[in-house]
């Protein structure tokens, strides 16, 4: 049978040599893997554009993986009854049906969480959908959003 009294190890262990790397070195080295954080500038539209106000919105490429998070306020109207889609990074999607790029979405304002997911054939943009459908519910001035997403780029 296995020992598992010592799951959780304490830095630095007992055990390190002298002069063993720091735990933050450990976390730049993965950071450096998995890339810089980078800006982008995400658009929303609801039938017409939606002014925003990016409070953040960064994306950092793993290898083929590409991961994105963002955080909106919404300072203009939506038109309701039509879908919202929000712009992707500037990183061409490997675009297919099973390697779409896809995450989870919440307005923070209303409450209401779903996710996105790329409209057929576009490769530029992400439609946000709530349980049942579309949200087609309209964006208003004052609330916020923020969302995360990942996709394989081409």
């Amino acid at each position: 049978m296995p020992n598992t009294t010592n799951l959780v190890l304490p830095y630095p262990a007992a055990s390190d040599p002298p002069g063993a790397q720091p735990f933050a070195a450990l976390a730049q080295a993965v950071d450096a893997f998995a890339g810089p954080w980078i800006s982008w500038t995400p658009t929303m539209t609801q039938l017409g554009a939606v002014t925003l106000g990016v409070q953040y919105a960064k994306y950092r490429l793993m290898g083929k993986m590409l991961e994105f998070t963002y955080a909106v306020a919404i300072n203009s109207a939506g038109t309701a009854g039509n879908p919202v889609l929000i712009t992707l990074p500037p990183v061409a999607p490997k675009f297919t049906t099973t390697d779409m790029p896809r995450g989870l979405v919440d307005f923070v304002s209303g409450g209401t969480q779903g996710s996105l997911v790329s409209p057929a054939g576009n490769t530029t943009q992400v439609r946000i959908e709530v349980f049942g459908g579309n949200y087609t519910t309209g964006l208003g001035a004052a609330d916020t959003h923020r969302g995360w997403g990942q996709y394989e780029v081409a």
